[in-house]
């Protein structure tokens, strides 16, 4: 899957999941926002479709119980976005 937040397809989870499959991955990046998403420690995709796409990805994983991966964090960088205490 690719960037969390653009649009996950339920469809399509739930093809990978009937062909078989062993877990779900996401990154949660982009292949490059620019500068301005890091300077100002802000998401690229809005809070509401990460949470949509979220929400399909954990309901497949919890049906399936599978692991769920989500690489990355927020597309910013900032201290907040990758766990450490501000």
């Amino acid at each position: 899957m690719g960037s969390l937040g653009a649009g996950v397809r339920a469809e399509e989870v739930r093809y990978a999941l009937r062909r078989g499959a062993d877990v779900i991955a996401s990154d949660a990046g982009s292949t490059d926002s620019g500068a301005a998403y890091l300077a100002l420690g802000i998401s690229k995709n809005d809070r509401r479709s990460v949470k949509q796409d979220l929400l399909t990805l954990m309901s497949a994983q919890a049906e399936k119980k599978i692991p769920l991966l989500v690489g990355s964090c927020g597309q910013s960088g900032g201290r907040c976005r990758v766990g450490v205490d501000a």
